[in-house]
């Protein structure tokens, strides 16, 4: 009973103490400032990369594309505020594009039609922080293992803007 109540004694202390350290307050803080900031941008996979030595034609080009593929997705689409290429140039490569938007209702729009885009290798994604990138990476590997399990009618949801594991239900 004395190791109960001095185990006890010692959540209590633990819980009711502020954190030892900072740096998870400020790490924490530091994730949803970014996932705030990341909520405005979407991706681009799989748009050619323009093969002229003028940056500023490159950049043309890369709007006219981007135009193109969100005119696409949501019709009413208002203008990027800033469209850029992650990454170094390599002509024998295809970087992603960065889009950035005002607000994040143009974001949700554009990602809910995304399967619109019937184009040939093309994907476009949101805008994920390093964190969310290896939560998803953990669910799809953790999805493929239930899967092969015999776990079936599986898939990988948003709830409440959270990724989770469901079952699919079957439709009526």
């Amino acid at each position: 009973m004395e190791i109960l109540k001095s185990d006890v004694s010692k959540l209590k202390s633990i819980s009711s103490s502020p954190p030892t350290t900072s740096g998870t307050l400020e790490t924490m803080m530091s994730e949803i400032r970014e996932r705030q900031e990341r909520s405005k941008n979407i991706i681009i996979m799989g748009v050619s990369e323009p093969l002229s030595d003028n940056i500023d034609e490159r950049k043309s080009l890369d709007r006219k594309e981007v135009l193109k593929i969100t005119g696409i997705l949501n019709p009413d689409c208002l203008e990027p505020t800033y469209i850029v290429r992650i990454g170094k140039f390599n002509s024998n490569k295809h970087r992603p594009i960065k889009v950035c938007y005002g607000a994040q209702d143009t974001v949700k729009s554009l990602l809910r039609n995304k399967s619109n885009i019937k184009l040939d290798g093309l994907k476009v994604f949101s805008d994920q922080t390093p964190q969310q990138q290896m939560y998803m990476k953990h669910l799809k590997e953790q999805l493929k293992q239930r899967s092969d399990d015999g776990d079936r009618d599986l898939t990988i949801n948003y709830i409440k803007g959270v990724p989770k594991i469901i079952k699919i239900l079957p439709k009526h």
